[in-house]
């Protein structure tokens, strides 16, 4: 790199973001006076986006304008709703990315930087990624390169002489999430071993909200009435005080992490509360053994030991808690690691990259300097007994493979589930009684709400909204912290299956045979579509139009912008099931037992493949392989190219809800009175779980553990190996 050249490395994260320079030599960006700024987004009254501690210093005064951790929407369809305003996810992300752009100027004579790389988690998928890239180029960056966050990490850890052939890992527990993997170091660069892991639901965040439900409990003791305001008041008042106590405990964690002790100050009552060590180690022990458990099963999937790594590096801001070192140092030993500001290290490791020239030219690859000691082209200073990574396009051992389904959790809901959502460290709940229920992913329950009518599918989420069809012919969006409505629009005719947001719309087929799309800000009705069917089936909503499918064997392309309906395919039986697009090829299952290919612009039939019964529920996917299972007691997998079957087992009940994926495992409740585990590599069925069958919700996977309906309960299943 020429002598006033500069590169950028950045990493947006869940709740806090950093960046790094490289200029000769890499270094932290120190924006706000710190190395990392709240990654927080706010609308202020006078339309303009703020990020970064200046949102939230307003974040109290405007608690219905803020958005504290974006990047957990970056992808999805549906723009953020800061107030009254929409605003879309990568336009919140581009300023984010700005923040740093504009400091990293700053120090450079204004001169932007040659090279970009930002950072995502391993387990990401394109659309997630795609996104990314899209708001980096918003905020004005030609070229913006990816890498993986652990890779990041390792690539500014190999100054400690990481030899070739050599493993590490890396643990990074953060605001938001929770991400491990295993890393190979080779000739040039960090490639990852085995399977990645993690935990979508457990990070800093979590432990806030932890420690804010203490301290809730102590304001309770003092004033119940106050305390139950504070959780569930609409008025400004409630909300900043909200926000206050959040802020209470978010400051009480971090400082019981340096401290024995600490007091926090309960809003409104003026008393000081005691906080120590000991009590928040109480509270977030469950988690952080769940994170030692995880990191071992993502060394165990590697098909390594702890003996063979050379480092297990503790990367993110949440690993500076003292229990994260105390168990990782009692499961490992003295291979745990950490060096400077545990926040910073992703980011400077992609400045590493970044200054790289082969990776400014277009390499995707973290391209890395020979470790001291080492030739280039010659794999030496493995560790005896550790074998050498395999050649290019030689495929690693197969993991260990999971073989149990157990019971983690039940909670009685007393009435049948209709639908599942989980958002988050949260999960929603319809019910047949006509209510909606929020609890944790660990099962335990928070609340409820009267929907004034029945809704037959799951909710769906929005940012901070949730949305649901009702039986009383209507559509509702409600908050998603209280379940209160924000409004509510009249249709023609009972919502049977759930809405869709799509785009700035939430759009809803009724038993009027009419599809209505509706303002997502206010619900003002924008267009209505005759669709002479009704319509029993999820619908899919994509970047511009909407697979709709009727009960007639209908399935129609409907245009997002206007309503209006591009072509219609015609299948001779009814379908019941959620069309899905993979590529440029929609994916249709009907009740007559065969499964279409259809080319999503023209609506053209590819091809069809014939499965063992008709299909009811839901079609997932796996590696190249579309997953259906039908009335018969089938698990069909077909191929993506060309429907062609690959493989059939039995699964020994009819299947009525469809099949989800967790890992290799595919999961689905069999009809029977089973929870039913198949190995998708081994094409075997590994485990069964009782239950009590009848739901129309499929289960949902949520990292390791499967939430599923079982009668009038809900349960978590954890897939153990």
């Amino acid at each position: 790199m020429a002598g006033d050249e500069w590169a950028l490395g950045i990493d947006v994260g869940t709740s806090r973001s950093a960046g790094a320079m490289a200029n000769g030599s890499v270094s932290p960006l120190e924006v706000e006076g710190n190395r990392w700024m709240p990654s927080m987004v706010l609308l202020d009254q006078s339309g303009t986006l703020v990020v970064g501690s200046a949102a939230d210093y307003q974040a109290g005064v405007y608690p219905d304008r803020v958005e504290r951790t974006p990047k957990r929407y970056l992808g999805g369809a549906a723009p953020l709703l800061l107030g009254d305003a929409a605003v879309e996810v990568e336009d919140a992300i581009a300023k984010l990315i700005g923040v740093f752009i504009a400091e990293g100027q700053l120090r450079h004579d204004g001169r932007p930087p040659e090279a970009a790389v930002l950072t995502h988690p391993v387990r990401w998928g394109d659309d997630r990624k795609e996104a990314l890239i899209d708001s980096a180029r918003r905020a004005g960056l030609a070229s913006p390169r990816l890498i993986e966050e652990p890779v990041a990490a390792a690539v500014h850890y190999v100054g400690d002489r990481v030899a070739v052939g050599e493993y590490v890992a890396v643990y990074d527990l953060g605001g938001g999430t929770f991400d491990t993997a295993v890393l190979c170091r080779t000739a040039d660069a960090f490639e990852s071993v085995g399977a990645p892991g993690g935990d979508e639901f457990i990070g800093g965040e979590h432990f806030d909200h932890l420690v804010y439900e203490h301290l809730g409990q102590c304001l309770a003791d003092i004033d119940a009435d106050l305390w139950e305001q504070i959780q569930y008041g609409d008025d400004r008042k409630w909300t900043r005080a909200a926000a206050d106590l959040l802020t209470q405990a978010r400051r009480a964690k971090e400082a019981v992490s340096s401290y024995p002790s600490t007091q926090a100050l309960l809003p409104l009552v003026d008393r000081d509360i005691v906080v120590t060590r000991g009590q928040v180690e109480d509270m977030i022990r469950p988690l952080i053994e769940q994170t030692v458990d995880e990191m071992s099963t993502t060394i165990e999937s590697a098909s390594l030991t702890p003996d063979d790594l050379s480092a297990i590096y503790l990367v993110g801001g949440s690993s500076r808690i003292p229990l994260v070192t105390e168990l990782m140092t009692a499961r490992f030993g003295d291979r745990i690691a950490t060096r400077d500001e545990p926040k910073s290290v992703v980011a400077l490791g992609a400045a590493t990259v970044a200054r790289n020239p082969a990776h400014r030219n277009g390499s995707s690859t973290a391209t890395l300097p020979p470790p001291p000691g080492s030739a280039p082209s010659v794999a030496t200073g493995a560790r005896t007994g550790v074998p050498a990574p395999p050649p290019s396009g030689v495929p690693l051992p197969p993991p260990p493979h999971p073989s149990r389904l157990v019971r983690a959790w039940g909670l009685d809901l007393r009435a049948k589930v209709h639908g599942i959502a989980v958002v988050g460290a949260d999960v929603y709940v319809t019910l047949a009684d006509g209510t909606l229920h929020r609890l944790d992913v660990q099962g335990r329950w928070q609340w409820s709400a009267p929907l004034a009518g029945v809704a037959y599918g799951p909710p769906v989420p929005g940012p901070g909204t949730l949305h649901v069809g009702l039986s009383t012919n209507a559509v509702a969006t409600l908050d998603a912290t209280r379940g209160r409505d924000r409004w509510r629009a009249v249709t023609r005719g009972s919502v049977v299956t759930a809405p869709v947001l799509a785009g700035d719309l939430v759009v809803a087929a009724d038993d009027a045979q009419m599809l209505a799309a509706f303002a997502w800000r206010d619900g003002t009705l924008r267009w209505l579509l005759p669709l002479g069917t009704s319509v029993r089936a999820p619908i899919t909503a994509g970047r511009s139009a909407l697979l709709v499918a009727g009960n007639d064997g209908r399935v129609f392309r409907v245009e997002i912008a206007d309503g209006t309906a591009r072509w219609a395919f015609p299948c001779p039986n009814p379908v019941t099931v959620q069309p899905v697009v993979v590529g440029d090829t929609a994916i249709i299952a009907s009740t007559g037992g065969v499964v279409y290919g259809v080319d999503a612009e023209s609506g053209n039939a590819r091809w069809g493949e014939r499965v063992g019964g008709p299909v009811d529920g839901q079609v997932s996917f796996w590696d190249r392989l579309i997953l259906v299972a039908d009335r018969s007691g089938s698990l069909s997998a077909l191929d993506r190219s060309d429907g062609s079957l690959v493989w059939r087992i039995d699964t020994g009940g009819p299947n009525p809800t469809g099949v989800t994926v967790s890992r290799s495992l595919a999961v689905l409740d069999n009809g029977a009175g089973e929870l039913v585990a198949v190995d998708l590599e081994r094409q075997e069925v590994k485990d069964r779980l009782s239950i009590e069958s009848g739901a129309w919700q499929a289960p949902i996977a949520v990292d390791d553990v499967i939430v599923a309906p079982s009668g009038n309960a809900l349960v978590g299943v954890r897939v153990s190996a």
